[in-house]
Parts: C-alpha cells; sequence; structure tokens
C-alpha cells in the first residue's frame, strides 16, 4: 500500500513512538474557512464589534499586529483578492466579511466568490485594515502582546490581545 500511494516511504515511521507520542495532540480545530493565522485576528475583532455594537458604518480602521511569516502568509494579498484562495489567504478581505457579513464560513466566501470578490461594503472595510509587521522575539520571555486595534469614525479607539499562533513555512 505504501508503495502504491506513496512512491518513497519509511516504513517504520508508522510506528515510531507508537504509545508514547499522540500527534492528535497536535491537531486543532479550524471554526473558520480561512487561513488558520487569521482566526485569533477575526476572534479578537468579533469580540469587539458585538462588545461596543459596531458594523461597517462605523469602522475608521482596524490595525493588525503580524510576525514576518504571518505577512508573506496572509498579510500581502491585500483587500481586493481576485480567487477564492486570495479571499481566504487576506487578512484584509477576511476581517471585512467579520465586519459585514459577521461570518467565515464556506457560505459566507463562497456568496464572495458569486458575486466576483465586488462587494461594496466588504471592499470599503478591507481598505480599513492594516497589517503591521511586528518583530519576532528570540524567546517568549520578550514576545510582543499582539493587539488588534479598532478606531471608530467618532475617533474612539477599541484594542484586543489576540493569540498570535506561531507560523512556520516547511521547506524541503
Amino acid at each position: 500500500m505504501l508503495q502504491s500511494f506513496g512512491g518513497q516511504f519509511v516504513a517504520e515511521r508508522l510506528t515510531q513512538g507508537l504509545g508514547d507520542h499522540y500527534a492528535f495532540v497536535f491537531n486543532g480545530f479550524k471554526p473558520y474557512c480561512c487561513a488558520i493565522d487569521i482566526h485569533s485576528p477575526i476572534d479578537a475583532l468579533t469580540r469587539i464589534i458585538v462588545a461596543e455594537s459596531l458594523g461597517p458604518q462605523d469602522i475608521a480602521e482596524i490595525v493588525v499586529p503580524a510576525t514576518r511569516v504571518v505577512m508573506l502568509h496572509s498579510g500581502t494579498i491585500g483587500p481586493e483578492p481576485h480567487d477564492i484562495t486570495g479571499a481566504q489567504f487576506s487578512m484584509h478581505y477576511s476581517l471585512a466579511l467579520t465586519v459585514s457579513k459577521g461570518s467565515n464560513g464556506f457560505d459566507t466566501y463562497m456568496d464572495a466568490l458569486r458575486s466576483g470578490f465586488k462587494d461594496p461594503e466588504v471592499l470599503e472595510v478591507a481598505r480599513k485594515v492594516s497589517v503591521v509587521q511586528i518583530s519576532e522575539p528570540e524567546n517568549s520571555e520578550k514576545a510582543t502582546v499582539p493587539v488588534l486595534t479598532v478606531k471608530t469614525k467618532e475617533g474612539k479607539l477599541t484594542s484586543q490581545i489576540f493569540c498570535l499562533r506561531k507560523v512556520r513555512l516547511k521547506t524541503q
């Protein structure tokens, strides 16, 4: 079976650490239909818009700190994706969906695809998202606490701490 489906393989790896190492402990759930490093900012933004009763018309700016890797992964596509993958990997667009549609589910992204990613309300909010690069510290003692900040058109600032996921790009 390994030869049929895998080409090259090391069969011993199937049982390596069996009974001592449990890979499922390192798995997670993706409640949103977008890149995993956007999930925590979505949660933080949701807490703010619910607590402050904010809608798309209230938002002046959303500022999201991101490490270099997160910037490369989901901060460079910008507010106007051209395809479904771009939408799901755009911090700007995904956060705009959170504000404008109140959802980041599969149906929300499919509706965006059907509209050609041109919903004016979503794009207006997406253009107000700034992804700001922060440095990634060498050790956790000097870690910067990431804070998502929303500025309203009235000038009110509301911030929410979120979990900065460690995203690593694998190279082989």
